[in-house]
Parts: C-alpha cells; sequence; structure tokens
C-alpha cells in the first residue's frame, strides 16, 4: 500500500510539474472574474436602455387626449368621455400607477370605477330607479375604498362578487375555493397591496399555487395539452408548498416578474466557464498520460519496477480524480466568495421537499453540490482520453479527438435533438450528462419550467445507468489495452 501510494505521489508530481497545469487552473479562477464582469456589463446595459417609470406622464397625456376628443365628441359619447376624464383625474391626483408594470389593488379598482360607472351611466334614473340606485350604491363603494386606501375593503369586495357567482351557480365549488383562497392569500401575504418590483413578485407566485391546483384537479396542463402523471402531480405538490414557504418567509424567486438576477447570471457563467478549464486541464493530461511515457521512453522505467500494470494506470486515474474532486470543491466556494464580494444579493439558497416538508440546502453546500454534478461528465472524457492515449499512442490525435468531443459534443447533440427525434439518443452518454436539472430541478408552473423537467427525455436513474455503463466500458478497454498490448 505504501509502495502504491508513493507511485500515486508520483503521478501527482507529473501532474501539477506541468506549468499548463497552473495557467489552466489560474485560468479557471480568472473565468469567476470575467463571469462577474459579464453580469455587470449586462446589468449596466439593461439599466441605460429601460425606460424610466413615467406612469403619471402617461396618464397625463391620456387625459390630455381624451379632452380633445372631448371637444368634437357628439352628445352620445361626451359622457363617457367626461367618466373617463374624472376617473383618470382621479387617478393621477392620488398617484395610482394604472400605466405602471407593477399593477396594485388601487389600479384595478379604477378600471372598475370606470366600468361601474359607465354602467350607471347607461341606466334610466327615472324609468329604472331601483337599478340606478343599487348602481349608485357600487360606485360608491369603490370610490370609498379608493378614498380611504382600504386594502381589506378591497378584499372583502371580490369575497363578495365570489360568493354572488357561486350562489348563482355561475362557478363550481371547486373554483369558489380556489377563488377563496387566491383572496386569503392576498390579504395574509398583502399580494397587489403596493405597486413596486420589491412586492409584485408574491403575486407571481400566488397565481402559481392557483394554476398548481387547477392543474391537480383536472390532472391536465392546458399550457402543454398533456395529461399529468403521478410523478407530475407530486411534482406539483412539491412547488405548491416551495412556494407556500417563499410567500411565507418572503423569499423572493429569481424569475419574479421577468427581473434579471445578476448574481444568478454569475453563478451560471462561472460555473460553465470555470469547469470548462478544469475539465480541459485533466483531459489534456489523461489523454497524454501513456502515449506520452511512451514518447520520453519513461514507460519502460515503471514497467520494469515491481508494480503491476494495472497499478500504474490506477495510480493515474486516481490522481486525475482526486485532482478533479479538490480543484471543483474548491471553485465552488470560490464562486461563492467571489459573488459575496462582488453582489448585494446573497446566493439562493435551495429549496426542496422530502416527504412534504419542506427543506432548505444553504447557499455554500448548493453550490458544492452544482459543481460536484458536473464532474460526471469531466470524470468520463478523462476515461476516454487515458483509453485513447492507451490504445492510439500518439499525444496529439489523442489530445485532439478528446477535446473536440468534450466541447463539440453538446452543439452536436442538442442539434441531433432538434432534429432527429428519435428515442434511440438517450442511450447516448453525452445525453446524459445533465444531471444538475434532475438532482437540482427547479420549477415554475406559470412559466411552464415545470414539466420540461419533471418529464425530461431521460430520468436520473437512467442517467446514472447509462453513465455507470460507459464508464465501466471505459475502464475495461483501459485496463485490457494496457494489460495485454505490447506498450515498449
Amino acid at each position: 500500500m505504501n509502495k502504491f501510494f508513493k507511485l500515486y505521489i508520483n503521478e501527482n508530481i507529473k501532474l501539477f510539474k506541468r506549468q499548463s497545469s497552473y495557467i489552466f487552473i489560474i485560468l479557471a479562477v480568472i473565468t469567476l472574474f470575467i463571469a462577474y464582469g459579464i453580469a455587470v456589463m449586462n446589468k449596466n446595459i439593461s439599466d441605460k436602455y429601460v425606460e424610466q417609470e413615467r406612469s403619471n406622464e402617461i396618464l397625463q397625456s391620456q387625459i390630455d387626449g381624451l379632452k380633445d376628443q372631448l371637444k368634437i365628441s357628439n352628445k352620445e359619447d361626451e359622457i363617457s368621455y367626461r367618466t373617463q376624464i374624472e376617473v383618470y383625474e382621479y387617478a393621477l391626483k392620488n398617484d395610482i400607477k394604472i400605466n405602471s408594470q407593477y399593477i396594485n389593488y388601487q389600479s384595478e379598482l379604477i378600471y372598475k370605477l370606470l366600468g361601474e360607472k359607465n354602467i350607471l351611466n347607461n341606466i334610466d334614473k327615472v324609468f329604472m330607479k331601483k337599478e340606478y340606485e343599487q348602481q349608485v350604491l357600487k360606485v360608491d363603494e369603490i370610490q370609498k375604498i379608493l378614498d380611504n386606501k382600504d386594502f381589506n375593503k378591497y378584499i372583502e369586495l371580490n369575497k363578495e362578487k365570489i360568493q354572488k357567482d357561486y350562489d348563482n351557480k355561475i362557478t363550481t365549488e371547486f373554483e369558489y375555493n380556489l377563488n377563496m383562497q387566491n383572496e386569503n392569500f392576498k390579504l395574509k401575504y398583502e399580494i397587489n397591496k403596493y405597486s413596486d418590483s420589491e412586492t409584485a413578485w408574491k403575486k407571481s407566485v400566488s397565481d402559481d399555487i392557483i394554476l398548481i391546483e387547477k392543474s391537480i384537479k383536472n390532472k391536465f396542463n392546458e399550457y402543454q395539452d398533456k395529461y399529468l402523471t403521478e410523478k407530475d402531480i407530486q411534482t406539483l405538490n412539491e412547488q405548491k408548498l416551495i412556494n407556500i414557504y417563499k410567500l411565507e418567509n418572503n423569499i423572493k424567486p429569481d424569475y419574479s416578474n421577468g427581473s434579471t438576477n445578476y448574481r444568478e447570471m454569475y453563478e451560471s457563467n462561472s460555473i460553465n466557464m470555470s469547469l470548462m478549464f478544469i475539465g480541459l486541464l485533466l483531459i489534456i493530461a489523461a489523454s497524454a498520460s501513456i502515449s506520452e511515457e511512451i514518447a520520453k521512453g519513461t514507460i519502460k522505467f515503471l514497467i520494469i519496477t515491481p508494480f503491476k500494470r494495472y497499478k500504474i494506470l490506477l495510480a493515474k486515474l486516481l490522481t486525475y480524480t482526486v485532482a478533479l474532486v479538490v480543484l471543483t470543491l474548491i471553485l465552488s466556494q470560490l464562486n461563492v466568495l467571489v459573488g459575496d464580494m462582488f453582489f448585494k444579493e446573497k446566493s439562493s439558497d435551495y429549496i426542496y421537499v422530502v416527504n412534504d416538508t419542506v427543506q432548505v440546502m444553504g447557499a455554500s453546500q448548493y453550490m458544492s453540490v452544482t459543481y460536484m454534478l458536473y464532474m460526471p461528465e469531466i470524470f468520463i472524457y478523462i476515461l476516454l482520453g487515458i483509453v485513447l492515449s492507451t490504445t492510439i499512442r500518439s499525444t496529439t490525435i489523442a489530445n485532439t479527438l478528446t477535446i473536440m468531443l468534450y466541447i463539440g459534443s453538446p452543439i452536436v447533440m442538442a442539434i441531433l435533438n432538434s432534429l432527429l427525434r428519435v428515442d434511440w439518443l438517450k442511450y447516448l452518454p453525452i445525453d446524459n450528462f445533465s444531471l444538475v436539472s434532475k438532482v437540482l430541478p427547479t420549477y415554475n408552473f406559470t412559466t411552464d419550467n415545470m414539466l420540461s423537467n419533471a418529464s425530461a427525455n431521460t430520468t436520473l436513474e437512467f442517467s446514472i445507468i447509462v453513465l455507470s455503463v460507459t464508464a465501466i466500458l471505459l475502464l475495461i478497454t483501459m485496463f485490457e489495452s494496457f494489460n495485454k498490448r505490447d506498450i515498449i
């Protein structure tokens, strides 16, 4: 065992004696800062072209336009124009942003008030006195809620409408319960109470819950025109629990309101870029591991040692594997460290469900697990590099082929999946490298991400089997070739 350890140490010395090893490691670290630069650049571009809040300006322009129309309108349209001008001027005076992307309950009530006033204008107060008086009460009630800025009364008004629709058998009992639940969410979590980007996300999450409830009830996803499987339903139930947890703990989702989370952009880019250089470092070393020894003649000294051939090969493989694990874990924590240094936003924790109970994985652990889920892909290419180095015995060819496959195969696979759409592609290892989306899925039913994850072409179990079989076949080929062939 001590002798094997010395052999392992010797292989580590060879790996890190290479100047290129340090270059790739430095480049991997530099990419973290490059990823930060890309995120900042995108933020600056976005800030430069994002239109400033001009809700009041737009509203004033609408009022001016209505006044111009009023001057040339006939008597039938005059009342409608005056009513609209009156309501819009009220909104402008009370700073109710009806043209903002972040609408609130006051914005909704302004449009409701306008609609009810138009109905009132069309009722003959002489011949339809009772209906007129009832409509006046409706208008006054909405006006009073607006004057008092009474959010609770707004919820009560909505509930009265829901109750009336149910009593008149316009809605079913399920729809009634669902609508009431939605209003209770609004009240409890102050959804639609304010008009700002910091709280607008709550409506997205609440809508998500309502859509999930409907889909589970109908066992059907109307967005994708697809019936739900039991697994899909389980996934939806888990997503509902996660959404409720986010509302209760005021956790703003990354996807909310279509706004860009630049910390998430940084993390996504830095993971791919930094791991690419670590992969290249180890793949190049692996694909030169035997062929380079043969070219230099140092393989003779290894063969005449007491070590069996498989131990020589095993020491090389263990060196690259341990280096992969250590470098990956270090990079994952550097990713978090650099992010915390430069971003105000904290890295998001990972929220998931186990046995109907919401669990939270800390950001640091989440980043480590995410990085590690990319390791099987790099490990497969390390094995492939050693196989080619052993069988072809040409460092240049082994390096070129392995690097081309490592960098180019995802592009080729994406093209094949889009063009062929055949079932046998899922048996290729390249189609099973995306373990992150299967182990750490992020669901959002509203934006149609849920079923794309839950109903992926391959399951996690299937991908593990395919990658394990691939690794075993490469290991057998590698050891068989190295043990039996004349390599001196």
